[in-house]
């Protein structure tokens, strides 16, 4: 049996302590370590790290060459929990109102971009003032080129004043997710008869409306990411490919059918030199 714990010196480090994976010779400055004093106060030994951009729907596979299946941690965000700096000239913004009959008020239907702006590297946060209404600024080629209206609020004949935050070169992160572990199994459901492969990019939840009940399915964009390890890559995928939401009182037509575009996940790894407990 190989020797796996030495207490002294390795190769051309100082005395410490190290221990070797199974069946491996811990003399032997090859063999891979499952512990290292050298290290002891970072954790596990880390083999790979890295961070990058994926688009919807993409994936992107990295090889590690350990020989067994590792312990990985993935974590990533979207745009609307980047952080950015300011833009090298911000974009400005008219809202346009509209007068819903029904509630007796305006509301934001679109927001025209009177200039684009220049240095954006990520969509800017929008605020309106007053509050009430919510929008999604699209960049291409570092302008702002539309406004996606999410929600139109409630306004009287003055349309609310649209400022754009942040934007810039990317600085933090103020939220991060992790990712889902496609090596394991995702619990089940039965709803209504049906088996539901209820994984983390699709939500199933029961709405009641009249009387009755009807599925109301959501797609998740906090949980939109996932990653599998093999003997040999890590693989990251954006499962953020986009979605439909769709909701429902009684049997007519649906009171709300939204379709969600993709979008970008920024991502980042670690793999560690040691096996994974989750396969």
């Amino acid at each position: 049996m190989a020797n796996r714990i030495l207490i002294g010196k390795r190769g051309t480090s100082d005395h410490g302590l190290y221990v070797s994976r199974p069946t491996e010779d811990v003399t032997s400055t090859s063999a891979g370590l499952m512990f290292s004093s050298d290290e002891a106060l970072k954790g596990f030994n880390v083999s790979a790290r890295g961070q990058g951009i994926l688009s919807p729907g993409a994936s992107r596979t990295f090889s590690h060459g350990l020989g067994f299946r590792p312990f990985v941690e993935v974590t990533y965000t979207n745009a609307a929990n980047m952080t950015g700096g300011s833009p090298t000239t911000a974009a400005t913004f008219t809202a346009n109102l509209t007068y819903n009959f029904f509630f007796g008020v305006y509301t934001v239907t679109s927001v025209t971009v009177n200039s684009g702006g220049s240095g954006y590297q990520t969509s800017p946060s929008l605020a309106f003032s007053p509050g009430g209404a919510t929008a999604t600024a699209n960049i291409s080629g570092g302008a702002v080129t539309s406004v996606t209206v999410t929600s139109g609020g409630f306004y009287t004949s003055t349309p609310p004043t649209v400022t754009p935050t942040g934007g810039g070169a990317i600085v933090y992160a103020t939220k991060v997710y992790k990712a889902y572990n496609e090596n394991t199994t995702p619990y089940e459901l039965s709803y209504q008869g049906s088996t539901i492969n209820t994984n983390v990019f699709e939500d199933v939840v029961e709405w009641t409306g009249n009387g009755s009940s009807f599925p109301e399915w959501n797609l998740d964009y906090e949980e939109g990411a996932s990653y599998t390890t093999t003997t040999a890559n890590l693989v990251i995928n954006n499962g953020c490919k986009g979605g439909r939401y769709i909701e429902k009182e009684g049997y007519g037509p649906a009171d709300e059918d939204i379709q969600y575009s993709g979008q970008n996940i920024y991502y980042a790894y670690v793999i560690f030199n040691t096996d994974s407990p989750f396969i």
